[in-house]
């Protein structure tokens, strides 16, 4: 069975230019094949304030520049694979657009990307779905 994952790109992400004491926190990057994950020197993740309950996640990152340089990068927010289609789930991931999913820089909104792989015996098999015009979510139209 192929398990499908979203990753919900540019999260909560404060950026300034003040100085910190960690470094080689972990940021993100699109590259062949999906989503890595890479360190930075430049950026530290100074809190994460995590809720999860039945009907909410709540995720608030703080990070901090710790150079002098302006720095752009990619934040990443895996969620959970989405289950085979069932009564009980069938309203899970219904529609990546009904996430109500928000993003904000400085408390201001933001774009972010949703990216969605098939992973099928450890491989990634995207490319070759969307070839044969596959569709990765069911019930996402714009698959």
């Amino acid at each position: 069975m192929f398990r499908f994952f979203a990753t919900v790109l540019a999260l909560t992400l404060e950026l300034a230019a003040t100085s910190s004491s960690r470094a080689n926190d972990t940021a993100a990057e699109t590259a062949l094949g999906g989503l890595a994950l890479k360190q930075s020197d430049s950026i530290s993740m100074d809190s994460e304030d995590l809720y999860i309950s039945p009907e909410r996640v709540r995720v608030k990152y703080r990070f901090t520049n710790i150079t002098d340089e302006v720095v752009e990068t990619v934040v990443a927010f895996p969620l959970p694979d989405i289950p085979p289609y069932s009564e009980e789930n069938k309203t899970y991931w219904a529609n990546p657009v009904d996430l109500k999913f928000r993003t904000t820089i400085d408390r201001k909104p933001v774009s972010f990307d949703i990216v969605q792989q098939a992973i099928f015996k450890g491989k990634d098999v995207t490319a070759r779905l969307q070839t044969l015009k596959v569709r990765l979510n069911y019930r996402d139209p714009a698959f």
